[in-house]
């Protein structure tokens, strides 16, 4: 359970109550409409106009959602399937018009009401999968009110579109769930008032028929319009104009001691209007707004200085203009004056937005002048905006490394609202997801990884990019080590970065948690196996291993237990094979294992049951007992991998196959809870 009665912000109380005044707006003007679809409900097909589901909310805490009904109301409802694709026949012909249209979400008014919902945060699911999710997981995710709408609900408006009718929970569970996940974690870490109000003006935009078909950036769905103004333009709009009034009352008062000066509070407001109005319009064209001024370098600050001496140019012009055709009812300042203001109004723009900072890399900047001067080299991406990114940013600027890269830009993991800004001298031109066109936008020839836990999927597509695009890969960790050696020559560089290529092929192919290799490398490897057999007349067999379980958890961290479980299956596992075989984990709680030159279908069926005998046997974990049952699949890979790969949910890959399955059934417990992070029961949940 989590607790969410401490650390009440004002934003918040804000949001809270913009949640009850737009609800209650939208039940008043919407009761109308709501009468209408009563009768059309009715009239559609028999049944409650209102469907409630339990979902779980703030805290863990279950509620009933509301729905307009959309199903017909019989048996076949109930028991098919509790998710839905395009073409369910359970859902009405009224129904999916509902559902297009999510009009049939509107009824959850009543739930922001009540204080079950939000307008905006993540979309409450059902309890089933969310006791699957990792604890720490769970408990972010739980942290704030569940909502009607979230960047994931805008990204995956057309969920059912997605969804397979062979395999409905499947594709959910696997495809969909994982990244819709990711996104209402990111929404709880950066969610703000502003943003919210964005999130609600995209869900209003996708039903505009062309926006809807527009992938909308991530980086725009958690920045959009609203935030961008507010937070890159709006706020240091406020902050120079109080920088440049008080410049101005300074200026002012200093000059009122040595002679009097006809200009009022008035005047001097509307000057610093201006002034801040010009200065805001300069740095905009400039792209200065664009600067992530807590992380900016100090040669970002030129840019400052060089726009506000042509704003104050402009006012020393405007001011000669006033002087010759006296255009307003007050004289022209004195030309000493503007430069005073001018100046205090500079050294006020660099204040605010660095602070002590400036100093600090000041001096800094100087003892690298000193050094030697940057060079053209490699063009690098930097993978993740984070503090492994500074430390990253700040070695490949310095020393040796000047010589050998260029930084092209940073790739951001975990802030969305962070793209197209500029941090420690270099922009974030994308997300994660955009990291293939990127290497071709910009001709990049190097990726430096500097995520910790960036999860499988991460790894392995960065990984493939790597592959397909034929460029180097290397890991912050690795360019640590080579600094320890103090080299000091740029050629030890580049012969080095062979071994960081090494170490990072290594670290893509295999398994983080358990050693073993991961999907990438059991596709080289079948590969290999189908190639050999043809030349050879060999027979391969495969088996397909999902582990099933129940866990005895008796205080143990279930985060722990998985792992240590994953790790002790797959100990057990390499005690089956052969020097010849291959075992991989090639998805959370899924394990292959390749049988090379297998004698006979009877040889490999032995080797399956010796399998199924082993990993059945019980595992102590500390002082708890696990019980591990596993559903394996037998199958003789011949031909070439399409088929095969489509089954494993591998990458596609430009040849065909097959992959014939003997007639075997799986075996073990229907129902047992899924031991794998973030891999829900595969049981049936409320229709969505």
């Amino acid at each position: 359970m989590v607790d969410c009665s401490s650390h009440i912000k004002p934003e918040d109380v804000a949001k809270r109550i913009f949640d009850i005044v737009a609800a209650a707006l939208g039940l008043i003007l919407l009761t109308p409409l709501f009468v209408i679809l009563r009768v059309l409900i009715k009239r559609d097909s028999a049944g409650p106009v209102i469907y409630q589901g339990w979902r779980v909310g703030r805290g863990g805490r279950p509620f009933r959602i509301l729905k307009f009904r959309t199903m017909y109301e019989n048996g076949a409802s109930y028991a098919g399937p509790r998710l839905t694709s395009s073409e369910d026949e359970r859902v009405t012909p009224l129904g999916r018009w509902l559902r297009d249209t999510k009009i049939n979400e509107l009824p959850q008014l009543w739930n922001i009401l009540r204080g079950d919902m939000s307008l905006v945060g993540p979309r409450p699911e059902d309890p089933e999968i969310i006791k699957a999710y990792p604890a720490e997981q769970q408990d972010e995710l739980l942290s704030i009110r569940p909502g009607i709408t979230s960047p994931a609900s805008v990204l995956y408006h057309s969920e059912q579109d997605l969804l397979r009718n062979d395999d409905l929970m499947g594709t959910y569970l696997k495809e969909i769930l994982p990244d819709k996940l990711r996104l209402d974690l990111l929404y709880v870490r950066n969610r703000s008032f502003i943003s919210d109000i964005d999130i609600v003006f995209w869900t209003l935009a996708i039903f505009i028929p062309r926006l809807a078909k527009t992938k909308i950036p991530e980086g725009h769905l958690f920045a959009g319009p609203l935030s961008r103004f507010v937070y890159r333009h709006f706020s240091w709009f406020l902050v120079d104009i109080a920088v440049v009034f008080a410049a101005s009352s300074i200026t002012t008062l200093a000059w009122r001691t040595h002679g009097p000066l006809d200009w009022g509070w008035n005047s001097l407001l509307l000057l610093s209007l201006a002034f801040a109005f010009i200065f805001s319009t300069v740095n905009f064209t400039l792209g200065l707004n664009r600067i992530y001024w807590s992380k900016a370098r100090w040669d970002d600050a030129f840019g400052l200085v060089f726009s506000a001496g042509g704003v104050t140019s402009a006012a020393l012009f405007l001011n000669y203009l006033q002087d010759t055709y006296l255009w307003f009812p007050f004289p022209a300042l004195p030309p000493v004056m503007i430069i005073s203001v001018g100046l205090l109004a500079t050294f006020g723009f660099v204040s605010a937005r660095y602070r002590l900072r400036l100093l600090t890399m000041l001096a800094e900047s100087w003892l690298v002048a000193k050094r030697n001067a940057h060079g053209t080299g490699e063009r690098i991406l930097i993978l993740g905006e984070g503090e492994a990114c500074n430390i990253a940013t700040w070695l490949l600027e310095h020393g040796v490394f000047r010589h050998a890269f260029s930084i092209v830009g940073i790739v951001a993991s975990e802030d969305p609202t962070k793209q197209g800004m500029r941090i420690n001298g270099s922009y974030v031109l994308g997300g994660i997801q955009d990291l293939p066109a990127l290497v071709k936008q910009y001709d990049a020839r190097m990726i430096l990884y500097t995520l910790s836990s960036p999860g499988a999927g991460v790894r392995d597509m960065v990984f493939a990019t790597s592959k397909a695009s034929g460029i180097k890969l290397i890991f912050l960790e690795d360019l640590l080590k080579y600094v320890s050696r103090n080299a000091d020559k740029p050629d030890e560089v580049r012969e080095y970065l062979d071994w960081l290529q090494k170490r990072a092929d290594s670290s893509m192919l295999h398994d983080a948690l358990t050693g073993l290799p991961n999907s990438n490398l059991l596709e080289e490897r079948l590969r290999q196996s189908i190639a050999y057999s043809k030349r050879y007349n060999t027979k391969p067999a495969l088996l397909l291993i999902e582990l099933n379980g129940s866990i005895n958890r008796g205080g143990l961290d279930r985060r722990n237990m998985e792992d240590d479980l994953l790790k002790m299956a797959a100990k057990r596992l390499m005690s089956i094979k052969r020097e010849s075989d291959m075992l991989a984990r090639f998805r959370s709680h899924e394990f292959a294992l390749l049988l090379e030159n297998v004698p006979n279908d009877s040889a490999a069926e032995t080797i399956l049951a010796r399998t199924k005998a082993l990993i059945s046997e019980p595992i102590a974990i500390g002082d708890n007992t696990v019980s591990v049952q596993a559903n394996i699949t037998l199958c003789f890979p011949v031909g070439n991998l399409e088929d095969l790969k489509k089954r494993l949910h591998l990458s596609s890959a430009d040849e065909e196959s097959e992959a014939k399955p003997l007639a075997y059934k799986a075996t073990g417990t229907n129902g047992a809870a899924h031991l794998a992070r973030g891999i829900p029961n595969r049981r049936s949940v409320d229709p969505k």
